[in-house]
C-alpha cells in the first residue's frame, strides 16, 4: 500500500509539472448536451413547455442515454460567460441583480442556480451512475443572445440594441469587442477579442473554478461558439498561435494541478473541421497537442458533413492524440415555411456511413452535437417539423468500425450555412442552364467492395417540372432512374415532394476509393436551387 501511494504521489507530481501524457484516450463515442435542449425540446421526461428547471431534469437527460454505447457525456453549463453553477467568481445573485438593473428578468436556468441548484454536480453524479465518463464543455466565445437583434442592425449600432444587456462584462467593456471588418454574419464584430488579456483572464477564472470544485473526467474547450477569436488586422499569425497555444497550455497545467493523485484529466478542444479557418483563429494542431491537448473534436458546427478532411487532420497530430469527427441531427439547413424552419434530419444510414468514412480516414471516434434536436423545439421558427426521439442506439454501431464496414452506405451533400465562414460551399449557387457544377464525394468501400447497383438522388427546394438534368460520376454519364423514393427510412422533415427529385443509376464498378467527382448539368429549364443529394450504395 505504501508503494502504491508513493507511485501515485510521484505520478501526481509528474502530471502537475505539465508533462505530456502518452496514453491515448480510450473513448470511441461522445455526446454533448447544450443543456438548453431540456426546456426547448419536447421529451419524454419533459413533455410540456415551461416550468422550472430541476435536478430531475438534469438526471433524466443523462439516464435516457445510458446503455446506448456512449463513452463520454459532455455538459455545457451555460454559454460560457455566466456560470450555471454556484460561483464565487460571479455569484448568480450579483448577476441577477445586474439583469434587473437592465430591465431583464432571469431565465429558468438563472433561477435554478439562484435557488441553490448545482447542475454540474448533479450531472457528474448521474454520469457515474450511468456508466458514462463526465466531461464539462465550456464555450470560448459564445454569441448567443449577445448577437440577438444585431443581424438587422447596421454595424456601429450595437450599443443601442437592448439585447446587449446579457452580462455585465460584455456590456461594460465595448472596447473588448472584435469590431467591424471581419467576414461572416453581422453578429461576429460583437464577439469578444481574445487579443485582450482581460478577455482570456475572465474565461480562465471560470475554468479554474470548475477544475478546483468538481471531479469530472475531462474538459472541452469549445472554440466553435463562435468560431472567431481575433481581429485579423490587429494580430499576426504568430501572435494568434502564441496566444491560443499559451492559453491551452495554462489550462492543461490547471487540470494537472487539480487532478487527484495518479488520475489524468483529459483535455479536448472542439475546433472547426476545416484547416482553411485555422490561421485566423490561431489554431496549430501540432502546437496544441504539444501543449497538452489529448482529444481533438473536429466540428462542422451544426450539420453532419461527410467531407471533413479527417486524413489531413490526422497527419497533423501525434498518434497519442485522439481525433473525433462530429455528427449532428441535420444534413440540410432550414427551409422556411410561413410557420416553421425545417432542417433535414440525418438518417441512421447517413450517420453510419459518415462514421465508416471517418474511421477509414484515420479518426479514433465520433462525437455528436445538437443530437437532442431531432425532437425539434417548441419554437417552430427555431427547429420545426415532426418531433422524433434521437436515435441514441446508433452509437452501439458508431463505436464499431468492423460492423460499420459491413453495412449499406448512403453518402450525401446537403445545403448548409457557413459557420465558420467559408466561401463557395457546395449547393450554394443555383444551377444555371448550360453551366455544370462539380462537387467531390470522398468514399470508402465496404468490406468486399461495392457489389450492387446504387442510386444517386438530388433534391431541389422546389418542383423540378420542366428542368432537364443530367448527372455524371467520375466523368461517366448516369442513366436516369424513375424511382426517387428513399431506399431506407427517413425522418419526414424537409424531404420535399417526389416532384422535387431526380434520380440516376450508379453502376457498382463506378465509385472508387477516395475522391469521386460528381458533375451536375442543367441542360435546359429555369435555374434550379439544389438542397440535398445522396448516393445510395447497397
Amino acid at each position: 500500500m505504501r508503494t502504491e501511494r508513493t507511485l501515485a504521489l510521484v505520478l501526481g507530481i509528474f502530471l502537475a509539472a505539465g508533462a505530456a501524457w502518452a496514453e491515448k484516450p480510450p473513448f470511441r463515442t461522445m455526446l454533448s448536451s447544450d443543456t438548453t435542449n431540456i426546456p426547448n425540446c419536447p421529451s419524454p421526461f419533459r413533455p410540456q413547455k415551461g416550468g422550472p428547471i430541476t435536478d430531475a431534469d438534469i438526471r433524466a437527460s443523462v439516464t435516457e442515454t445510458a446503455g446506448q454505447g456512449i463513452d463520454v457525456h459532455m455538459l455545457q453549463p451555460g454559454l460560457g460567460w455566466v456560470p450555471w453553477w454556484p460561483s464565487q467568481f460571479l455569484p448568480m445573485k450579483d448577476h441577477v441583480a445586474w439583469l434587473e438593473s437592465q430591465g431583464r428578468k432571469p431565465d429558468a436556468f438563472e433561477k435554478y442556480v439562484l435557488g441553490g441548484g448545482d447542475m454540474v454536480r448533479v450531472f457528474i453524479d448521474q454520469c457515474r451512475a450511468s456508466g458514462e465518463a463526465p466531461f464539462i464543455s465550456i464555450r470560448m466565445n459564445d454569441l448567443h443572445h449577445v448577437g440577438r437583434g444585431i443581424r438587422s442592425k447596421a454595424e456601429g449600432e450595437a450599443d443601442k440594441v437592448k439585447a446587449m444587456k446579457e452580462f455585465a462584462f460584455f456590456a461594460d467593456h465595448p472596447e473588448f469587442r472584435i469590431g467591424p471588418g471581419v467576414p461572416g454574419n453581422k453578429a461576429l464584430p460583437y464577439a469578444l477579442d481574445w487579443g485582450r488579456p482581460e478577455v482570456r483572464d475572465y474565461k480562465y477564472r471560470l475554468l479554474e473554478e470548475l477544475c478546483r470544485n468538481y471531479d469530472f473526467d475531462g474538459l472541452e474547450l469549445d472554440f466553435m461558439r463562435a468560431a472567431i477569436l481575433f481581429h485579423p488586422a490587429r494580430t499576426t499569425s504568430a501572435e494568434r498561435r502564441q496566444i491560443l497555444t499559451g492559453f491551452v497550455k495554462k489550462v492543461r497545467q490547471l487540470l494537472d494541478e487539480t487532478a487527484k493523485p495518479g488520475v489524468h484529466r483529459w483535455l479536448c478542444v472542439r475546433i472547426p473541421a476545416y484547416p482553411e479557418t485555422y490561421d485566423g483563429m490561431g489554431i496549430d494542431l501540432a502546437d496544441l497537442a504539444a501543449a497538452g491537448v489529448d482529444m481533438v473534436n473536429a466540428s462542422s458546427s451544426y450539420f453532419t458533413d461527410m467531407q471533413i478532411p479527417v486524413a489531413k487532420l490526422r497527419k497533423e497530430l501525434p498518434e497519442s492524440a485522439a481525433l473525433y469527427e462530429e455528427i449532428h441531427f441535420a444534413t440540410g439547413q432550414g427551409l422556411k415555411t410561413p410557420t416553421e424552419t425545417l432542417f433535414r434530419r440525418s438518417s441512421r444510414e447517413e450517420l453510419e456511413t459518415a462514421a465508416h468514412l471517418a474511421y477509414a480516414r484515420g479518426a479514433d471516434g465520433v462525437s455528436a452535437f445538437n443530437f437532442q434536436y431531432y425532437r425539434g423545439t417548441y419554437g417552430k421558427t427555431d427547429v420545426g417539423g415532426e418531433s422524433a426521439e434521437p436515435p441514441y442506439s446508433v452509437f452501439k454501431l458508431l463505436r464499431d468500425p468492423a460492423a460499420l464496414s459491413k453495412l449499406p452506405q448512403d453518402y450525401f451533400w446537403g445545403w448548409i450555412y457557413s459557420t465558420p465562414y467559408r466561401k463557395d460551399l457546395p449547393l450554394d449557387k443555383p444551377l444555371q442552364a448550360g453551366k455544370p457544377q462539380e462537387l467531390t464525394l470522398d468514399m470508402a468501400p465496404p468490406e468486399g467492395g461495392w457489389q450492387q447497383e446504387g442510386r444517386l438522388r438530388v433534391q431541389a427546394t422546389a418542383d423540378l417540372k420542366g428542368a432537364k438534368l443530367q448527372a455524371y460520376l467520375n466523368n461517366v454519364p448516369l442513366e436516369p432512374f424513375a424511382d426517387v423514393s428513399s431506399p431506407h427510412p427517413e425522418y419526414p422533415v424537409a424531404v420535399g415532394k417526389p416532384e422535387d427529385y431526380r434520380a440516376w443509376k450508379v453502376p457498382a464498378a463506378l465509385p472508387k476509393e477516395g475522391p469521386n467527382v460528381l458533375r451536375l448539368l442543367l441542360e435546359s429549364g429555369e435555374p434550379v436551387k439544389l438542397y440535398y443529394l445522396d448516393v445510395w450504395l447497397p
